[in-house]
């Protein structure tokens, strides 16, 4: 015990030594004067700041290596002429507090911010948070009308000038015989995304963005909630305060392809790897080959570099980063985006430049300020949001400047049919009825179809039914009408021959509906001469079915039609969900469909295609995209009219559990 409490006290002097930053020894590198100090074990960020009187923003803006942790026995370095001899100290009275229990997902800054107190003035209060804040842990918070609040603020000490990126002094690695370069601080570099995103690079600071942006750091963690003040890495991507939103601003080279590294960072959940290796690579001279790559693209779609064949893709959703509430419409709308990126992120070597920019339209304001922006003018394709009058606008837009809009999120448009810029992602409910139906005769040849009937019970696939009834009339297919009243019973099914062949197709999709026929389905199985004689056909809706009802579809021979389908238990599907929480340290949402999946496929559709096509993006040359949960096979509707995709998929359920998915 002895031993430990000498030691806390050693480390503690260590610094106290040193009142305030002016009384470090200085050293001259390049002819500058920086004072110095040589960090010792056990110090921390907040530490320091407390003992040199030195914000941490400050120290980080100085000696930017530090953003990712100290290191004992580095150096970090303060310019001498940055600072000034501190005027004699105001005495400070003792704050009063007040206790608060930190809830899961609470941060540091957030709960700063909303006791409208600095980061420092917290940890001060509260040493043992530096290390970082645990949900149901009770902390002081001081109150707003402390004195020693108001100390704080005046003893802050502000950073005026930096010394150049060029300030440098080299040094050998005895150990590894490698030359490093010890950079006191690194130049702000001149900004790439003007009023909306910017990707951290390496040795950049907080600070160096916040000035080199005309803005503060203060401004840049209100618009970063989750954003951590004192702890962020390379390659994070943060959001400019005010105007466009834009999601990558990295710049091509001649021989590298220009991809996010990594996906979209600490402006909406943040970029948390599980391991080391899943960390972005900061050293721009390697091989950037991702390990977590989830798909490999086909070799006909990787292309030798062409500076002039850039692939630029708007997604405009309502992302709500404005909003202190995050609905579940904003929810989906970042989730799909960072499927999207996870869709860049695969492709990263393609050959093609890739540039994706999103824009908040959370309301109108946001999609006028988008509209008005000249690098939507230069987008290759737009993803558009699900509000009607938004899409309108948006298509009035696409088809003024020949860009083409895809509208994956609202399927009851039909603004494909005026606008000769929108692409309508999925196939309209009367031409999936027209395929379904023409398919199901081809499935179905020798088989009678039996229509199940309700007589009190939910009939709303009725318009499905009366068209499938026609085309069979027209083909001269007899099929046969069945009423039944609570239940379906096999006595009700009064045409049934154990010889025939039954195909039996309901007039609804419910399950309480399913529930009332699917035990009748299995007897008449049974009684039949083959299992495979008797089959069940239905509806999009089932596929969210378990339990029972999954084993009923399995063992019906049932087959679906549907617009999106995903099985989680395939190797892609798995991969992408496995991307998906290291990236981003979150699941993607138990939903139909996975929206962090539907990003994915139509982002890696849009890439590949482009990449075959050099930058363009003809929809008459494109090939059918088979993806994860969607496919895409987009059909021209004539004249002063858009595009569809006119894919659907057949899914048969099997006993032994397999799902089989075909694209008609």
């Amino acid at each position: 015990m002895r031993r430990i409490i000498t030691l806390a006290i050693s480390l503690m002097l260590s610094t106290a030594l040193f009142a305030h930053v002016t009384d470090l020894p200085v050293k001259t590198i390049n002819g500058k004067k920086y004072y110095y100090y040589t960090v010792k074990q056990g110090d921390t960020l907040y530490s320091l700041s407390k003992s040199f009187e030195v914000s941490i923003d400050d120290i980080i803006a100085f000696n930017p290596a530090v953003g990712d942790g100290l290191k004992a026995m580095s150096t970090i370095y303060f310019p001498q002429d940055s600072f000034k001899k501190p005027a004699s100290k105001m005495s400070a009275s003792t704050a009063d507090y007040e206790d608060y229990k930190v809830s899961k997902g609470e941060t540091i800054y957030g709960i700063s911010k909303q006791h409208g107190i600095t980061i420092e003035q917290l940890i001060e209060a509260n040493p043992k948070i530096a290390d970082g804040l645990k949900s149901g842990m009770t902390i002081r918070v001081p109150k707003q009308n402390s004195t020693a609040s108001t100390q704080q603020t005046a003893n802050k000490t502000q950073a005026t000038e930096k010394p150049s990126k060029t300030d440098s002094q080299t040094k050998t690695d005895n150990a590894g015989g490698q030359t490093k370069t010890e950079q006191p601080m690194a130049a702000p570099t001149t900004p790439s995304a003007q009023n909306g995103y910017h990707t951290i690079k390496q040795g950049e600071s907080l600070y160096g963005i916040a000035k080199a942006y005309g803005t503060s750091v203060d401004a840049l963690l209100d618009a970063n909630p989750t954003l951590s003040a004192t702890s962020y890495r390379a390659g994070t991507l943060i959001r400019i305060p005010a105007g466009t939103v834009a999601a990558e601003n990295v710049t091509p080279n001649a021989t590298q392809p220009t991809i996010i590294d990594k996906p979209f960072a600490d402006n909406i959940t943040g970029y948390k790897p599980s391991s080391e290796e899943n960390k972005p690579s900061l050293d721009e001279n390697k091989e950037k080959q991702p390990a977590d790559t989830v798909v490999t693209p086909p070799a006909d779609i990787v292309a030798p570099v062409d500076a002039s064949s850039d692939i630029n893709i708007a997604v405009m959703l309502p992302f709500a980063l404005e909003s202190s509430s995050n609905s579940k419409h904003a929810q989906r709308a970042t989730e799909f985006y960072k499927g999207f990126l996870i869709a860049v992120d695969s492709l990263r070597q393609v050959g093609t430049p890739i540039h994706i920019t999103a824009f908040d339209i959370a309301d109108n304001a946001g999609l006028n300020k988008a509209l008005a922006s000249p690098e939507l003018a230069a987008m290759d394709a737009i993803v558009g949001p699900e509000s009607d009058e938004m899409l309108a606008k948006i298509a009035a837009f696409a088809d003024k400047n020949n860009i083409l809009l895809f509208n994956l999120f609202n399927i009851r448009s039909g603004l494909q049919e005026t606008h000769p810029s929108v692409v309508q992602a999925n196939i309209p409910t009367a031409m999936m009825y027209s395929r379904v139906i023409e398919n199901f005769c081809q499935k179905y040849e020798g088989y009678t179809p039996v229509f199940l009937s309700p007589k009190a019970g939910k009939r709303e696939k009725s318009e499905f039914v009366t068209a499938l009834k026609k085309v069979l009339a027209t083909k001269r297919i007899k099929y046969i009408d069945v009423t039944y009243a609570s239940n379906f019973k096999k006595d009700d099914f009064a045409d049934f021959s154990s010889k025939g062949k039954y195909v039996f197709v309901p007039l609804s999709a419910s399950g309480a509906e399913f529930d009332h026929f699917s035990t009748a389905l299995r007897d008449i199985r049974r009684a039949a001469a083959s299992s495979s004689d008797v089959a069940l056909f239905g509806y999009p809706e089932w596929i969210t079915f378990r339990g029972s009802r999954l084993e009923h579809l399995q063992n019906a021979n049932a087959t679906i039609f549907s617009r999106l389908y995903n099985d989680d238990k395939s190797i892609e599907a798995k991969e992408i969900a496995g991307a998906f929480q290291r990236w981003y340290s979150s699941k993607m949402e138990n939903a139909i469909p996975v929206q962090g999946i539907l990003g994915f496929d139509l982002g890696y559709y849009l890439i590949s295609t482009m990449n075959r096509q050099k930058g363009a993006l003809d929809l008459n040359k494109a090939p059918r995209g088979n993806g994860v949960q969607s496919c895409f096979d987009f059909t021209p509707l004539g004249d002063g009219k858009g595009w569809v995709n006119k894919a659907i998929f057949f899914i048969e359920f099997r006993p032994s559990g397999a799902m089989l998915r075909s694209t008609l």
